[in-house]
């Protein structure tokens, strides 16, 4: 119970220090946010793992709240950003759903090591 919370604590920090990026200092460039994804993916990765306990149900929810924050992001462009120069693309989508996987994969060398 207590690492469940420490891991949704350390994606609440997560998700404050991207908005703070954001909105308060304007970064926009993607390269920045690898590292945001990378330990999400990580991060939701331990969640899951902690919450159901199988690795393969665990990888596929951090898969899919990968793809459920792509989404996100695109709607938000869609509905609140407006500006062609922040549109989300394809490759930037799947550097991130890759990164997301990568974090996965790393959680999951921890959790049996």
């Amino acid at each position: 119970m207590r690492s469940t919370l420490l891991n949704l604590l350390g994606l609440i920090i997560l998700l404050i220090a991207n908005f703070i990026s954001v909105k308060v200092f304007k970064i926009r460039n993607n390269k920045f946010y690898a590292p945001f994804h990378f330990l999400g993916g990580l991060l939701t990765m331990f969640l899951f793992l902690n919450l159901v306990g199988r690795i393969l149900v665990a990888l596929s929810l951090t898969i899919l709240v990968g793809i459920l924050w792509e989404i996100m992001e695109w709607l938000w462009w869609k509905i609140v950003i407006k500006k062609q120069e922040y549109k989300p693309g394809g490759r930037d989508t799947m550097n991130d759903l890759i990164l997301d996987f990568l974090g996965g994969i790393t959680a999951i060398i921890f959790w049996l090591f």
